[in-house]
C-alpha cells in the first residue's frame, strides 16, 4: 500500500531523526513511500532559505 506523507511528516523526520513517525516510516517498504514533487520544492525552498539567511 503507498503512503504519501504530508510535508509537515517530512519536517518532522527531518528534525526528529529516531521519532515514532521515523519507526512508522522504516517500517513500510521504501518502494511505498512517496514524496510528492510539491513537497519536494519546498523542503529543498525552505533548506535553502535557512542555508542563505544564516
Amino acid at each position: 500500500m503507498a503512503w504519501l506523507p504530508d510535508i509537515n511528516v517530512w519536517i518532522h523526520l527531518l528534525k526528529q531523526p529516531g521519532s515514532k513517525i521515523e519507526q512508522s516510516l522504516l517500517s513500510h517498504p521504501s518502494d511505498q513511500v512517496f514524496l510528492c514533487s510539491i513537497g519536494m520544492a519546498q523542503l529543498w525552498h525552505d533548506r535553502a532559505f535557512v542555508l542563505f539567511n544564516l
